[in-house]
């Protein structure tokens, strides 16, 4: 049996099942009862060293490598650092931005219009640079910003729109996420999908060539669970104000 305890478990929301302990795997439960029958895989086959890098820091105490030199150098295109800047800039002169969720009085707390807008930016600006929009997901941690999202002008109707839970299991070339909550604009909504920090794993895990977080910095900074990861985007210089 092959796992990984840092991600994902069986979701159940009954109270009771909880209780019993079935909100814990096969896999757990074997591992936490046999650990001397346990060995770990640390050579992986999927991304690239950047991303591995957040993946390390975060969870697996750098204990995972990637399989070849192939694997950890791939970046699909050299084209995006120039191109990524121009389309935050273009988009975060849109008038619907995030002006408009704030005096809407139809927004969700669930929801960005404006990080709905810079996902689709991004993956506009991914396909006109060749890329297959088959190699191109976007993940959000709720159902309603995906809906948001595929309800966007210019929108392909097979571009695949995932929760996080949802897409556990699978990976891109490209993810781009809008992490959505933001609590400048609600300040009551709170945010309990990211107090599991095997959400953020699964989130992170996906990408094997780019990476693409788009959400609020102050308050990603303030939840113990991403805060560590805002300090590594930082100090790698991997952020960029887009508005």
């Amino acid at each position: 049996m092959v796992g990984d305890e840092q991600q994902l478990a069986p979701t159940v929301r009954s109270e009771k099942s909880r209780e019993l302990g079935l909100d814990r795997s096969l896999f757990h439960r074997l591992a936490s009862q046999y650990p001397e029958s346990c060995a770990p895989l640390n050579a992986q086959y999927r991304m690239n060293d950047a991303i591995l890098l957040l993946l390390n820091n975060l969870f697996y105490d750098n204990a995972l490598t990637t399989a070849s030199p192939d694997v950890g150098t791939r970046l699909y295109t050299s084209a995006l650092p120039s191109a990524v800047p121009t389309v935050l800039e273009r988009t975060s002169q849109s008038r619907s931005g995030w002006l408009d969720a704030v005096l809407s009085p139809t927004a969700h707390p669930l929801q960005s219009n404006i990080e709905a807008l810079l996902a689709v930016e991004a993956l506009r600006a991914f396909l006109s640079l060749g890329l297959p929009l088959a190699d191109i997901a976007i993940l959000t941690p709720y159902k309603i910003q995906a809906a948001n999202i595929l309800a966007q002008e210019g929108v392909p109707r097979s571009a695949t729109v995932l929760t996080i839970d949802s897409s556990q299991g699978q990976e891109r070339e490209v993810i781009i996420a809008t992490l959505v909550y933001d609590q400048a604009v609600y300040p009551g909504a709170g945010n309990t999908v990211f107090g599991d920090s095997r959400r953020i794993n699964v989130l992170l895990s996906r990408a094997r060539s780019k990476l693409v977080l788009i959400g609020d910095m102050p308050t990603f900074q303030s939840l113990p669970t991403t805060n560590v990861l805002m300090h590594l985007l930082s100090s790698y210089d991997n952020i960029i104000a887009a508005v």
